[in-house]
């Protein structure tokens, strides 16, 4: 195969992915997560369910990719290193990145969350930002010690940013997603004890 027509290959698979995961958005917007066959999807998608199998062995496998797709658009703009130089900017930009690896529409995406059973969310979620930022951290010199304990510690980091955002978008909050956004980041820094006795009043 020339360069060209692997090129012209890989844009197809792309292509067709990202059909796969818009049409996987739409029905989540609809539909429980549990409730989705493999030909509704492929329907949905505009494929069929052959074409689905090459790219995917099942729906939590779609569910993974899809979150490891939006952990890579996340750290295009919050490089795990300004975790440790910069926590408060990092989980902004963390925030904002994930906001925007999903559908654009806040009811959209607060219906998805709705239709995503916390769980498998969570963890598909966690997973892949856990993957993502151990690999690009992993030149520092941490003490055994430190990475011994670097699971749990990224299991509170991020499984907090997402479970705080989660429950946002299904509340009725007044709070605004910039609100939601500079609290978040506060507390990253100043942890809860801290962030309590700054915002409480004497």
């Amino acid at each position: 195969m020339s360069t060209e027509e692997g090129r012209k290959t890989d844009r197809r698979i792309v292509r067709t992915r990202a059909a796969i995961q818009e049409a996987f958005f739409r029905l989540l917007t609809t539909t429980r997560y549990e409730k989705i066959t493999i030909t509704a999807l492929a329907n949905e998608a505009n494929i069929d369910r052959k074409t689905f199998y090459t790219h995917y062995g099942s729906i939590d496998e779609l569910l993974k990719d899809r979150m490891r797709a939006q952990m890579n658009h996340m750290f295009d703009s919050a490089s795990p290193h300004d975790l440790l130089s910069d926590p408060v900017s990092y989980t902004k930009r963390l925030l904002l990145a994930s906001r925007d690896a999903l559908p654009s529409s806040q009811e959209d995406r607060r219906l998805i969350f709705e239709n995503l059973p916390e769980s498998k969310l969570v963890h598909a979620w966690i997973s892949a930002g856990e993957e993502r930022i151990t690999r690009e951290l992993e030149v520092f010199p941490w003490s055994a010690t430190t990475k011994s304990r670097m699971g749990a510690l990224l299991d509170f980091y991020l499984g907090g940013i997402f479970n705080a955002y989660t429950s946002w978008l299904k509340s009725d909050s007044d709070l605004s997603f910039e609100e939601l956004v500079d609290l978040l980041s506060e507390g990253i820094v100043n942890g809860l004890t801290g962030m309590l006795s700054r915002h409480t009043m004497p």
